[in-house]
């Protein structure tokens, strides 16, 4: 297998407000394609605090991505989405 798939960022002006990547089917061979909702947080582990006292469960995570932390989680009803805490933007003049 190999590394991470890219991923590409979706931006609205200097604000990214989406992306996607390549499913690795050798990674995950039972998993279809498919799309999935993000929320940002704030503070990630505080959301996943209120995330299990809501009834909801947290999946996987929190956990390190190049974009920020972020988790999977299931609503009371099953929902599966996740939560991402956005790294700050890196300014190429750093």
């Amino acid at each position: 297998m190999g590394g991470a798939a890219p991923y590409t960022t979706l931006n609205v002006g200097d604000a990214a407000v989406g992306g996607f990547m390549r499913r690795d089917p050798e990674q995950h061979p039972d998993v279809p394609n498919s799309w999935t909702v993000y929320f940002a947080t704030d503070d990630i582990d505080a959301t996943a605090t209120q995330i299990n006292e809501n009834g909801g469960r947290v999946l996987n995570g929190p956990f390190p991505t190049p974009v920020g932390p972020m988790l999977i989680a299931a609503d009371p009803q099953g929902a599966v989405f996740q939560a991402i805490e956005m790294a700050p933007a890196q300014s190429d003049d750093a």
